[in-house]
């Protein structure tokens, strides 16, 4: 079986393991994308180290030390803990402004990537990447002690027990990279990504939806989408390399069968994304390197405006300035440490840092899917098996985070969610850690 057979075998075996795609812990993505960048806190775009690194900075690939080509196939053991709290919907005194908190049965996961590059000559350099990038997962059916989901506070008989939402998007990139000369490199890439979303037990929110026929409750549902990225890494001295790496928005098609639940008629683009690296190597053995990166998750109105919208008949779920999850943009800010015990083993450490993109007054819709974890320990280690072969092994625990706040700013939905004085939106609460296990096979020719 020649190359280009096994890429596309291998390709579409991932399209259908993307299904099992979990939940992010960077808001809606991952840390990093490998098991050398997650072992590292996610960094990759001052220092890139396989092709999966395409993801992050596609001019990185030329300073991997490919002789003529190398592939990396990875995959994620992933272990999400979410759980949601809401105010007490019972009325009695004894219960009113409490808080019910539940636990999203869905916890395990597997999250594939792989990646490749062909040196086609000096200059030029081919990449390509395909990685579960990112999203969300959650199956709430712990009914205690109310009985019904958490999210239908009225009892209703037309919402559905089972609460839970599945957000899975995976990207695949073609990239182009050039050395403009020994030590700078740039790069572009067209990115094409793919998202699959479903949702049940919304009901509640059927009055406050411009489509309320396909709000949840309508199966699997697909968009399809493109964009690009930039990308720039240059060797400044023998010690210092530098890098820059630029994603544009990806737009999708729309959600036909969830136009009534997300901003602009079903439209769930996936956000912008800049950031900068540099590495270091103090001495041959060590590399330190650090990235950051900014998301711009208030240019997308489905995750940017909002709860309070709906508080507007021209806005309710599903119009042009509907409701969304009311997140703002999220810096990040990740370092890694490499350090070479022998020819044939590294160890590597890392640590990440997120700050949660939504503010304590917009928690509602974020119960669904509590992306609440700030602060990542990682580490691992590679081992080269044979000048041709090598393994490497990360694990990735992201501490336990609880936000707390208020179900929402604007009153609309204060008799759903009230506080103890019956007078005002009640408390809400998210938490969540997680745990991860990642391998990643290389072979290189």
């Amino acid at each position: 079986m020649n190359f280009k057979t096994t890429a596309i075998a291998t390709i579409c075996t991932l399209s259908v393991v993307f299904s099992s795609i979990a939940s992010a812990t960077n808001g809606m993505f991952l840390i990093g994308y490998g098991a050398k960048s997650r072992a590292m806190g996610g960094v990759g775009i001052g220092y890139t180290q396989d092709g999966i690194g395409n993801q992050m900075n596609p001019a990185g690939i030329t300073n991997v030390g490919v002789n003529a080509m190398r592939v990396d196939l990875d995959a994620i053991l992933f272990r999400p803990i979410r759980r949601s709290g809401v105010p007490d919907p019972r009325t009695d005194p004894d219960n009113i402004g409490n808080l019910v908190r539940y636990q999203s049965g869905s916890n395990l996961f597997i999250i594939p990537a792989m990646g490749a590059i062909y040196k086609f000559n000096r200059k030029m350099y081919i990449g390509f990447s395909f990685v579960g990038a990112g999203g969300g997962q959650t199956r709430f059916t712990d009914l205690s002690p109310i009985g019904f989901n958490f999210l239908n506070p009225a009892g209703r008989t037309d919402v559905s027990d089972t609460l839970g939402v599945s957000l899975n998007q995976a990207q695949m990139s073609l990239s182009l990279a050039y050395k403009v000369n020994k030590s700078h490199s740039l790069a572009a890439s067209p990115v094409f990504g793919v998202q699959q979303f479903r949702a049940y037990g919304l009901g509640v929110f059927k009055p406050r939806s411009t489509d309320p026929d396909n709000l949840t409750g309508r199966g699997n549902d697909y968009a399809y989408g493109a964009g690009a990225r930039l990308g720039y890494q240059g060797k400044l001295t023998d010690w210092l390399t530098i890098g820059a790496a630029y994603q544009s928005r990806i737009y999708f098609t729309k959600f036909d069968k969830y136009k009534g639940l997300f901003a602009e008629q079903g439209s769930l683009d996936t956000p912008e994304k800049l950031g900068a690296g540099l590495s270091i190597q103090p001495m041959k053995k060590l590399t330190i390197a650090f990235d950051w990166e900014r998301t711009l998750y208030s240019n997308i109105k489905a995750i940017g405006l909002p709860i309070e919208n709906s508080a507007d008949p021209e806005c309710f779920l599903g119009a042009n300035c509907g409701a969304g999850f009311g997140w703002g943009d999220q810096d990040v800010f990740k370092v890694g440490l490499k350090y070479q015990l022998t020819p044939k083993w590294d160890v590597m450490l890392g640590f990440n840092y997120a700050e949660v993109p939504m503010p304590d007054d917009q928690l509602l819709f974020s119960t669904l899917a509590p992306a609440v974890t700030e602060q990542h320990a990682t580490m691992g280690a590679v081992y080269r098996q044979s000048k041709s072969m090598e393994w490497t092994l990360a694990y990735v625990h992201a501490f336990k985070n609880t936000e707390k706040g208020l179900a929402n700013s604007g009153g609309q939905f204060d008799n759903f969610f009230p506080n103890e004085t019956n007078d005002g939106p009640g408390p809400a609460e998210l938490q969540m850690y997680q745990d991860s296990l990642e391998v990643t096979f290389s072979f290189k020719m």
